[in-house]
């Protein structure tokens, strides 16, 4: 398999989006595809980065619009908090993946290249705000399937996808 080709979409600070493209272009599997914020749902990649600082309602808004013009590229959301609430918004605007702001460069690429691959992400920081809304869906461990409850008890010590 070739490179990935990843573009860093929605940013609020040059800085930052200087950083995210930096950190992603230091992985040889990935080519890093320069964009104007505006062209986000036009470009040609295999995986579009999504984010806007402090603005929850706003970046699930502008990866829901992408994924609604470009149902087939994958986006990663990043986010500022590791509330519930964002999470869902994030999967909810169609994001396959999230990672928080503050994450490492290492986890951002490992996020890219799973999406790449087809599968969904998530950081594994924001991995305790999906057990409280499991929890919160299903407050009764019984109510839940004998791999739902695996799953759930993985997620609680620390197990990756690909460990």
């Amino acid at each position: 398999m070739g490179q990935t080709r990843v573009a860093v979409g929605h940013t609020d600070q040059d800085a930052q989006r200087a950083a995210l493209l930096a950190n992603l272009a230091a992985d040889p599997g990935l080519a890093v595809v320069p964009i104007s914020p505006c062209d986000a749902d036009s470009v040609d990649v295999d995986v579009l980065v999504l984010g806007s600082r402090g603005h929850a309602q706003q970046g699930a808004r502008l990866c829901a619009a992408v994924t609604s013009a470009r149902p087939d590229l994958p986006v990663m959301l990043i986010v500022d908090t590791d509330r519930p609430v964002e999470v869902l918004a994030g999967f909810a605007a169609g994001a396959r993946g999230l990672v928080l702001r503050a994450t490492d460069a290492d986890t951002l690429r490992s996020g890219v290249r799973h999406l790449a691959m087809g599968h969904n992400y998530v950081d594994p920081a924001l991995a305790h705000a999906l057990v409280q809304l499991a929890v919160a869906e299903h407050p009764d461990p019984a109510d839940l399937t004998a791999e739902e409850n695996e799953t759930l008890e993985l997620l609680g010590i620390g197990v990756r996808r690909h460990d």
